[in-house]
């Protein structure tokens, strides 16, 4: 039996959530880096989108999933831990001149109470380590060729 392409978005998806769920060393579990605890009442704000939850954590930062009021769309919402905030506003100004169906559109940046932050397309998709263990050797292929053209283009 065939398996079915990977779709391009998946893949991204996939790719950058190598780290999900696991936890930052040194980081309280559930402790976000604005400071809000999941169960700990109504969600927190960062700029105008509303937090739902953290969905992954990893050394530069947090990853939460988030609504913007505007829209009433679910967002993904990358934020910054700890170094400097040009670092993650020179990600997102790259990251939105890129033009490629495997690559996450960046759609806004902005900054809350010092920390810079990300808002992209959310995409729902498991950990790619977890993937890659269920996958054949032509699957793992086909992966990797989509993984290293959309890295080419985004270095291109």
């Amino acid at each position: 039996m065939t398996e079915p392409p990977v779709p391009p978005r998946a893949l991204d998806a996939l790719a950058g959530a190598i780290g999900k769920a696991r936890a930052t060393p040194g980081a309280t579990p559930g402790e976000s880096t604005f400071g809000w605890v999941p169960g700990s009442g109504a969600p927190a704000t960062i700029g105008r989108f509303r937090v739902v939850a953290p969905i992954g954590r990893g050394g530069m930062g947090v990853v939460y999933e988030a609504v913007d009021p505007l829209t009433n769309k679910a967002v993904a919402l990358k934020s910054l831990a700890a170094g400097p905030a040009s670092r993650l506003t020179r990600e997102g100004e790259a990251i939105a001149r890129l033009d490629h169906p495997a690559i996450v559109p960046v759609l806004e940046t902005g900054e809350e109470h010092g920390r810079p932050f990300l808002v992209m397309e959310l995409v729902h998709g498991q950990a790619l380590d977890e993937a890659w263990s269920g996958w054949d050797l032509r699957r793992r292929v086909e992966a990797l060729k989509a993984i290293a053209e959309a890295l080419g283009h985004a270095h291109g």
